[in-house]
């Protein structure tokens, strides 16, 4: 099962083939599934948060991301990878 957050539904693996084999679906980004999909969605603009700001540690999406030029800007995955690799790393004694 998987998530669209272009199209705000979850998908069993039968119904998510269209996504796999159609090229204009396979743009649409898929995520583990979701119950509430509000909060990953930008409040101000209704978009799908797509990338992080580093400066001011938070989720942006497109449109965000030119209010927010000039700020390292990274994917997701790139934040989620960077912050649970902080989580892990043993504490000096």
């Amino acid at each position: 099962m998987k998530s669209c957050l272009t199209c705000m539904v979850n998908y069993c693996e039968e119904h998510l083939q269209p996504h796999q084999v159609n090229i204009k679906l396979q743009s649409h980004l898929l995520t583990e599934p979701v119950k509430d999909h509000n909060w990953r969605y930008c409040p101000a603009h209704h978009s799908p948060l797509s990338a992080f700001c580093c400066p001011d540690q938070q989720c942006i999406c497109q449109d965000c991301c030119q209010e927010h030029s000039g700020h390292t800007i990274v994917s997701l995955d790139a934040a989620r990878t960077v912050s649970y690799t902080h989580l892990t790393l043993p504490t000096k004694a």
